[in-house]
């Protein structure tokens, strides 16, 4: 599908890296003041993730975009989920980003009490994944604020919220 290969074709356990890769874009990189003082705990989030040990478990389908552009949601309850160009077999890190990029202050740790398989690597990758996520939402709003092709002005706030969200929620929550 959006990526091609077969799973050991595309190194799905090494996710974090690949997703380093593919976001330095032309598209530029969010302002330092939008980031403001969290920038070393972002770093610190991102090192993390990288630190992690990678994926080794079977090969699950990811959606591989989940973002608030991406999902519909009816009476504030997720009604459907949209844009399946990205998607393809790997580390459910990707999607267990979600946690924090899609879901409300303080609901993490009830996702991750509740998903019950996610494994503490895999909460730091998807937990830095997730730093990756909003800071490309922050660059797209940043470009719409701009006028720039591509930017969307709405995604800027959604950025910000799911980045304060990731910040303040740190993964010991997760491993009490």
């Amino acid at each position: 599908m959006g990526r091609g290969g077969t799973a050991s074709e595309r190194g799905f356990g090494n996710v974090v890296a690949e997703v380093a890769e593919g976001t330095t874009t032309s598209s530029g990189e969010p302002d330092a003041d939008a980031i403001g003082s969290d920038a070393a705990d972002v770093r610190a989030v991102w090192d993390d993730a990288v630190a992690a040990p990678a994926w080794e478990g079977p090969p699950v389908w990811v959606h591989g975009d989940l973002h608030p552009a991406n999902v519909v949601v009816a009476d504030g309850t997720l009604a459907g989920v949209v844009d399946f160009g990205d998607m393809f077999v790997g580390d459910p890190a990707l999607d267990l980003a979600a946690a924090w990029v899609l879901l409300p202050a303080g609901a993490a740790a009830r996702f991750f009490a509740a998903y019950g398989e996610a494994d503490h690597a895999t909460v730091r990758r998807a937990r830095g994944l997730a730093a990756c996520k909003s800071l490309f939402l922050m660059l797209m709003g940043q470009n719409g604020d701009r006028g720039l092709p591509g930017g969307k002005p709405a995604w800027g706030p959604a950025g910000r919220a799911a980045l304060d969200r990731v910040l303040s929620e740190r993964l010991t929550r997760f491993h009490e």
